[in-house]
């Protein structure tokens, strides 16, 4: 009975122990649960917070580790990002974003209105600033490059310009020292004119007169002195030229080794096969070749001499060029026919280049004009050489003793000037070359004069050779 009265204590005992422990578990199962539940709420609160700062899944991404790198120690992540966002934000010309914003949307804006207003490609308005800061440096490079080579091109014309005032002011000087020379001479011929005065007290009123005169006149010509003395040197040419005419004119009184020369015949026309095919007295034995050209005359009249000017041009019955050489006759053709003539046998043939028994010396100068376009050229001198050559003349450079014939191109002209464009130093250089060709002209001439050489110009070369024709083609 005892023993069943204790188990009954124990068990009961038992009983109140578990369900102290019962109550006390679910006393702390109730606060672990509130605790548990709080913690969730305050985890999901965290979480939405962090999810508006940066996604879940960028946490660990490489952004946010990039910015944990650059952060300075002991700085979070946020403030090291916050901070290079200020930093930026100085940089782009703003204290905050949005101003910094500003500012760099109108520096892009002002930079496109620079570039357009300077002919650059554009940059765009919503690109990044560093993108237009590099066209912009491009830019600037390429123009930095453009005006040193305009620098470069501006100093060497100065160069040449400063050459151009140096020649000028040497040419002025010159100009100078002409006009002092007149000068000295105008003051001797006064101080002359007073002397004379004094010795011829008779005719003392008339010498003022022309002493006043010659003073007048003397001023004048000090105030118009380049202007004479380029009248004195075309002047001088015309004299120069009418004194070779006049020379000569005087020639043809006596015997004249030259003309008989010019008016001796190379051949005959042996035979008129057509009106346009005859056959000449020569060969391939007098060194006749296809291409040569001859001038036809009457048998009567012969080769006309040399006339003094080109009033008279030795213009024959025709003109004939060689087209098939035997071997002591040729065929030619008939190239021109002057009206109211024809070809008979026994007509006189001459080409002034040609002698079956000696070769002529030649000195071609000068600028021709063969093919009459009305400019003077200097190429068609070589084309009178080449046809000398071949019809068997020799072609020297210079006139001399020796000298057979010359032939001489057009005269050089002279530019028409006025007194201002003559300041001007092309205009200036223009005219020096022109009397310095003028001048050689007439060295060249003058010393064929001298040394009485006949002297043939383009007309009378071209009708001596009966080639006058065949210059056109």
């Amino acid at each position: 009975m005892a023993s069943s009265a204790g188990s009954r204590t124990g068990l009961i005992t038992a009983l109140v122990i578990t369900a102290i422990v019962a109550i006390t578990s679910m006393v702390f199962a109730f606060i672990f649960s509130a605790d548990a539940r709080r913690s969730g709420r305050e985890l999901e609160e965290l979480t939405r917070a962090y999810g508006a700062i940066v996604p879940r899944g960028q946490i660990s991404g490489p952004t946010v580790t990039a910015i944990k790198e650059r952060a300075q120690q002991g700085e979070r992540i946020l403030d090291a990002a916050v901070r290079e966002r200020d930093d930026l934000a100085k940089l782009l010309g703003g204290q905050d974003p949005a101003s910094a914003t500003t500012a760099a949307k109108a520096a892009l804006a002002q930079a496109a209105e620079a570039m357009k207003a300077a002919g650059l490609t554009e940059p765009s308005t919503t690109e990044n600033i560093a993108g237009t800061v590099t066209q912009l440096a491009n830019a600037i490079t390429t123009n930095t490059a453009q005006i040193a080579e305009l620098t470069k091109t501006a100093t060497d014309a100065k160069a040449q310009a400063a050459a151009t005032v140096a020649d000028t002011t040497k040419q002025l000087a010159d100009k100078d020292t002409q006009i002092a020379e007149v000068r000295e001479e105008a003051s001797k011929a006064v101080a002359g004119a007073q002397q004379d005065r004094m010795d011829r007290q008779g005719v003392v009123d008339d010498i003022n007169k022309t002493v006043e005169t010659e003073r007048k006149a003397m001023s004048d010509a000090s105030a118009q002195i380049s202007q004479k003395l380029a009248d004195s040197q075309r002047t001088n040419q015309r004299l120069e030229k009418e004194l070779g005419q006049t020379q000569q004119k005087l020639a043809a009184f006596r015997p004249d080794a030259a003309q008989s020369t010019i008016r001796q015949a190379d051949g005959t026309i042996a035979r008129v096969s057509t009106d346009s095919v005859v056959y000449i007295s020569l060969g391939a034995g007098q060194q006749i070749v296809p291409g040569m050209t001859f001038e036809v005359f009457g048998k009567v009249d012969g080769v006309p001499p040399l006339a003094a000017d080109d009033t008279t041009l030795p213009k024959g019955k025709a003109s004939i060029e060689i087209i098939r050489v035997g071997p002591n006759f040729s065929e030619a053709r008939v190239v021109r026919v002057t009206p109211g003539t024809a070809i008979t046998e026994g007509d006189l043939i001459a080409n002034i280049v040609y002698d079956r028994n000696t070769r002529y010396n030649f000195v071609v100068f000068g600028k021709f004009d063969l093919t009459k376009p009305g400019t003077p050229d200097g190429n068609d001198a070589t084309i009178l050489r080449r046809l000398i050559g071949e019809w068997g003349g020799n072609v020297e450079t210079a006139v001399a003793a020796r000298t057979d014939f010359l032939v001489i191109g057009s005269e050089p002209k002279i530019p028409e000037f006025t007194e201002e464009q003559r300041r001007d130093p092309v205009n200036a250089k223009i005219l020096s070359d022109a009397q310095a060709e003028l001048d050689a002209f007439y060295a060249v001439l003058n010393k064929a004069r001298e040394l009485y050489i006949p002297v043939l110009n383009q007309n009378r070369f071209l009708y001596y050779t009966g080639y006058f024709e065949q210059s056109r083609r």
